[in-house]
C-alpha cells in the first residue's frame, strides 16, 4: 500500500472533504454540556455521508448539508428503540458502528484535513468517560482497544479492494433520504460454462460481502431508519447475518520484542553491527490485558491533555529522584536508558528467584510482565520501526548504531556475551557521569535495584514509567509511517495513536513542561 497513492486518490479526498465538512458543524447540533459519552448522547458522529446532499451556503460559499438532523448518527443508533439494539449482548452492534463512524473520522488525518473538534471538551470526554469509564475495568479497557481494532480493519480495507467490490453491490454510506442500491449487471459471456463460472464467483462474491463488518453497519442503519424493520422475523435475520464469523483480522495482536542486551549474546564481539542485520528474529508475544490495562490507565490519568513522558508516574511512585533520566537530548536517549535499566532489573529478578517465595513472584507477576513487553516493544520500535517515533527517522537511526556499533564493543570488549557476563560489565560501571547511553542506564538500573529494596514496588514503578512512556510516544503527524504500517497488519502504537486522535490530542507537548505533572 503506498501512501502517496492513497492519499491523492479521488475516492479519499471527496470523502473525506464531506466527513470534514459536516465535523465543522457537528458541534453546533447539539449542547455540549449536555453531551453523555456513555449513551452518546449529543455526539452525532455520522456512520457515512458520502450519499448526504448538500448545497452552496454564503458568504463562505461553503458546502453545507441540506438537513444534517437526517443523518444515520451514533446517536439514533444507541437510542434506537427497536429490540435488536436494546437486547443484552446488543452493544457490539452498537459498537461495531461506533468503529465505522470513527473510521470515517480518521480518514480526515490521511486526506490532511484539520481535526475540527479537537479543542472541543467533550471530544475529550468521549474517550477519558466513554471508552475508558473505568481503567481498572478490563471489559471496559478490551471494548476501547476492540473498537479501535475494528476501526482499522475498516481503514485497512478501505485502502484495498475490498470496499470498491463492496460498493459495488452496498451503499455503505447510508443517508436516510436515499433509497437506491446498487446492482449487479453481468455481461452474458460467449459459452454457458463461462456464464456460470462467472455467475458462481459473483455469488460467492456476494455472499462474502454480505457476511462482511461493511455490511452488517448497512443492516443496522437501515433498520434504525425504517420502522417495518423493527418486526421480530426481520430482527431475527439481521442478528444472524451480524453474527457471522466472517471478519478478517489484519492485526493478529502481538507486540514485536527486541532485547539489546539479549540480542548481543549471539553476535560474534567483533562485529557488533550485525545486531540490525535482517538475520536478527524478532520474537512476538501476545499483546495481554494486563497491558491493554496499564495503558488505559495512563491514558486516563492525562490531565488537560498535557501529558509527560514518564516523569509523572515516577514522582507518583515516589521516586521523583529518578525524573532526571526523563530529561535528555532525544526521546530515543530516554528509551534506550530505560530499557538498558529494565534488562539490568529483570536479570536481577531473574537471578534471585530460586530465593523468593511463590508469594512475592505472583504479586509483581503482572508489574513485571508489562514493564518487559512495554521495555522491548519500544526497544523494537527504535531498531526497526523509528518513523513511528517523534525524533526524526536518521537521528533515532544514528543514536541505535552509536550506540550497537561503538558503544557496546568498547564496554563488553574482552565479554563473552553471556546474560551474566554483561550484568556484570554493567554493574561495574563507575558512577562517573558519563554521556554514552549504556552507562547511563547502567547507572540508573543499579540505582533501581539498590534504592527500590522492594520487588513488587521496583516493578509497580516500572510498568507505570513504560505505560506513560508509550502513551507520550504515540501521538505525530507522521501520517505515512502508520498507513504503510498498517498495510502490513500495523502495530499497537497506531492503536494508540488512533485512540489519543479521537480524544483530540493530535500532537505531544514539551516534556520538560510536566514534570510535575
Amino acid at each position: 500500500m503506498k501512501y502517496a497513492s492513497l492519499t491523492s486518490s479521488t475516492g479519499v479526498v471527496s470523502r473525506t472533504r464531506k466527513i470534514a465538512e459536516y465535523m465543522k458543524k457537528e458541534h453546533d447540533l447539539s449542547n455540549e454540556a449536555e453531551a453523555y459519552p456513555s449513551s452518546m448522547r449529543g455526539y452525532k458522529y455520522s456512520v457515512g455521508v458520502s450519499d448526504a446532499k448538500t448545497e452552496w451556503t454564503s458568504p463562505s460559499y461553503e458546502k453545507q448539508f441540506k438537513d444534517p438532523q437526517q443523518l444515520i448518527t451514533n446517536e439514533k443508533i444507541w437510542n434506537c428503540e427497536g429490540e435488536l439494539l436494546r437486547s443484552p449482548g446488543a452493544e457490539w452492534l452498537k459498537d461495531l458502528c461506533l468503529s465505522f463512524a470513527l473510521f470515517w473520522m480518521l480518514l480526515r488525518r490521511f486526506g490532511g484535513y484539520p481535526i475540527c473538534e479537537s479543542s472541543h471538551e467533550k471530544t475529550w470526554r468521549f474517550i477519558h468517560d466513554g471508552l475508558f469509564p473505568s481503567h481498572d475495568d478490563e471489559f471496559e479497557c478490551e471494548r476501547a482497544f476492540k473498537v479501535i481494532e475494528v476501526e482499522l480493519n475498516f481503514l485497512y480495507d478501505y485502502f484495498t479492494s475490498i470496499p470498491d467490490t463492496a460498493q459495488k453491490y452496498l451503499n455503505l454510506d447510508y443517508y436516510e433520504e436515499s433509497g437506491q442500491y446498487h446492482t449487479v449487471n453481468t455481461e452474458v459471456s460467449l459459452t454457458q460454462i463461462v456464464l456460470i463460472a462467472i455467475t458462481g464467483l459473483e455469488l460467492v462474491q456476494i455472499g462474502i460481502l454480505l457476511c462482511l463488518d461493511w455490511s452488517k453497519v448497512l443492516w443496522l442503519c437501515i433498520y434504525v431508519r425504517k420502522q417495518l424493520w423493527k418486526y421480530k422475523f426481520i430482527e431475527m435475520m439481521i442478528g444472524v447475518a451480524c453474527c457471522a464469523p466472517w471478519s478478517f483480522k489484519r492485526w493478529k495482536r502481538k507486540l514485536d520484542q527486541h532485547s539489546l542486551l539479549h540480542d548481543l549474546c549471539h553476535l560474534c564481539p567483533k562485529r557488533c553491527h550485525c545486531l540490525v542485520s535482517p538475520f536478527i528474529r524478532v520474537r512476538r508475544v501476545k499483546l495481554s490485558k494486563q497491558v491493554k490495562k496499564a495503558v488505559a490507565t495512563s491514558i486516563q490519568r492525562i490531565n488537560g491533555r498535557r501529558f509527560p513522558n514518564g516523569a509523572a508516574s515516577l514522582q507518583r511512585n515516589g521516586v521523583g529522584q529518578l525524573s532526571s533520566y526523563c530529561q535528555m537530548e532525544t526521546q530515543t536517549h530516554v528509551i534506550l536508558v530505560w530499557h538498558i535499566a529494565t534488562s539490568l532489573c529483570e536479570i536481577h529478578f531473574q537471578r534471585s528467584a530460586r530465593s523468593r517465595s511463590a508469594g512475592k513472584k505472583t504479586a509483581c507477576s503482572d508489574k513485571f510482565h508489562v514493564a518487559t513487553l512495554l521495555s522491548k516493544y519500544c526497544a523494537y520500535l527504535v531498531a526497526f520501526a523509528p518513523e513511528l517515533l517523534p525524533n526524526r527517522v536518521t537521528i533515532t537511526r544514528g543514536i541505535y548504531h552509536r550506540v550497537v556499533n561503538f558503544e557496546a564493543k568498547n564496554l563488553f570488549k574482552g565479554c563473552n556475551f553471556t546474560n551474566e557476563s554483561k550484568n556484570k560489565k554493567l554493574m561495574a560501571v563507575s558512577e562517573e557521569q558519563s554521556p554514552a547511553i549504556l552507562e547511563k542506564g547502567a547507572r540508573l538500573g543499579k540505582r533501581l535495584i539498590n534504592e527500590i529494596r522492594e520487588e513488587a514496588m521496583r516493578w509497580k514503578v516500572l510498568a507505570d514509567f513504560w505505560a506513560e512512556l508509550i502513551v507520550f510516544l504515540a501521538p505525530t503527524e507522521n501520517i505515512r509511517a502508520h498507513a504503510e504500517h498498517l498495510a502490513v497488519g500495523g502495530e499497537f502504537i497506531t492503536h494508540i495513536w488512533a485512540l489519543l486522535t479521537h480524544g483530540g490530542i493530535l500532537e505531544r507537548n514539551n516534556p520538560t513542561d510536566n514534570v510535575a505533572a
